[in-house]
């Protein structure tokens, strides 16, 4: 461990002034004041267990590893955040802003990224390795005619692939002098992983109407927790190599690295954070009907002639019958609101498809917008559909998008007559948020990777193995 780090500030502090502040220049101006306070609440946040800052080991970092992460956060784009709006930035409970200013001044250049989604309309054009490329095939392998166990097995093949071509790639590099940090990867990864699970969760229980599926459910909430618990442990042993290579060569500088993971860490968390808000909100608000059973019946034998802005006539017994499927008798504006879902659907949900839905899917989106009273930011469902549809924003934010991913799932599980197992599904996931933190803990770049194939390759594991966990599959 190095000096206690109260002792060493006015050390880094040197460094920084000596990085930010000409040689030549009088330290008497206004400028300068605001600078050197900037740096002393930085500093001061570090050691301050209250804030996210106290997450980096900084009594195994060297003054210059620190000195280069406050540098980085004094180069942001952002000038305009002024000392006290730090702490609020550092404490937010929600996705708000963008960490990547923490990450070392060296690095920022090849890693700012957003944090990539499930909806394909927010991914960037980029091809990574293996990662999207088996993102974008997993729902195709469920197309073949093969049974359960074949396709996770598939799936586990692709996982193990896509995490050895990535360290081939590193292993190229690194005796080339070459060592490549990508924290896209590493996001790209995590998203797969989730993607995965959520998947595999659906296909195997949630759609599936055979089993128990409130035990199913019951048991991976047991599982997911236990899982969290081991990953716990087992980071905090890498914890502990971490600090015996640092005390056995306290000059060792890893600055680019715990930068990278730190501002990784807090994207990602924020976003979790907002997940579990947005939970809050929703998570009482189902309608009070249950959707009706409309086995093999399409919107087509209701309505009898389409137009491009919607609906143009309806069949004598599509106008009673319409209303009555989606609970709007007496609703005001009916076939506007109508004409919204279906654009919605067209644009959005199906991909521009053909104008032919399932109604137990128009019932669960039209349910999921016009039977909601669940606001986020100030704003019903409908409003931020209508939003989207007019493009009212040059780009509708991620996290609007978040929100109404969350609320068509939640309906999604009512329309399946599966109410009482959302909490559970919720359980799942924000357990698996957690689990998928943990790896940037490791405070080590290529066990990030490892930590993530764990996760995933465990979860696939226990719908094969049901040995400890009993799965009704």
């Amino acid at each position: 461990m190095l000096l206690d780090f109260e002792k060493r500030k006015k050390e880094i502090k040197k460094l920084i002034i000596a990085e930010k502040w000409p040689e030549d220049e009088a330290k008497v101006n206004e400028e300068y004041r605001s600078l050197s306070k900037q740096i002393d609440n930085f500093l001061n946040y570090l050691d301050d267990k209250t804030v996210p800052l106290y997450w980096l080991p900084i009594n195994y970092m060297s003054n210059k590893e620190i000195a280069k992460i406050v540098c980085g956060y004094l180069d942001r784009k952002d000038k305009h955040t002024t000392n006290h709006c730090l702490r609020h930035m550092l404490s937010c409970d929600g996705w708000k802003y963008d960490y990547s200013c923490f990450i070392a001044p060296s690095l920022r250049a090849g890693t700012q990224s957003e944090i990539l989604m499930d909806i394909e309309l927010l991914m960037n054009e980029d091809e990574h390795l293996k990662i999207r490329e088996m993102k974008n095939s997993i729902g195709s392998i469920w197309g073949a005619e093969k049974s359960n166990k074949d396709v996770l097995r598939n799936i586990m093949n692709e996982f193990q692939d896509m995490i050895i071509s990535i360290f081939n790639e590193e292993n190229y590099l690194f005796p080339l002098g070459v060592r490549k940090i990508n924290g896209k990867y590493i996001e790209e990864m995590i998203d797969l992983v989730s993607y995965m699970a959520r998947l595999v969760i659906k296909r195997l229980i949630v759609f599936n109407n055979k089993i128990d599926r409130i035990k199913d459910l019951r048991i991976i909430c047991c599982y997911m927790d236990d899982e969290v618990d081991e990953m716990r442990e087992y980071v905090e042993n890498k914890k502990a190599i971490f600090r015996e290579i640092r005390e056995d060569d306290a000059n060792k500088e890893n600055d680019d690295v715990l930068s990278l993971l730190f501002s990784s860490y807090m994207k990602r968390k924020s976003l979790y954070d907002e997940y579990n808000k947005i939970i809050q909100i929703i998570e009482d608000d189902f309608p009070d009907f249950e959707l009706m059973p409309t086995k093999d019946l399409d919107i087509n034998e209701m309505i009898s002639d389409w137009s491009e802005k919607g609906i143009k006539k309806y069949s004598n017994i599509g106008k009673k019958k319409l209303r009555k499927i989606l609970h709007a008798e007496g609703m005001n504006e009916f076939y506007k609101k109508f004409n919204i879902t279906e654009e919605f659907i067209q644009k959005y949900m199906e991909n521009g498809g053909d104008k032919i839905y399932k109604v137990d899917v128009l019932q669960a989106v039209f349910a999921a917008i016009y039977h909601s009273n669940s606001k986020y930011e100030r704003k019903r469902v409908s409003a931020l559909i209508q939003d989207l549809l007019n493009l009212k924003y040059p780009r509708f934010e991620p996290k609007q998008w978040l929100f109404l991913d969350a609320k068509l799932e939640q309906i999604e599980f009512l329309k399946l007559g599966l109410k009482d197992g959302f909490p559970f599904y919720v359980h799942i996931i924000d357990t698996l948020n957690r689990l998928l933190l943990l790896p940037y803990a490791t405070w080590n770049y290529e066990e990030v990777y490892r930590c993530i194939y764990r996760i995933g390759y465990d979860f696939l594991y226990l719908f094969l193995n049901n040995e400890d966990y009993k799965l009704d599959l």
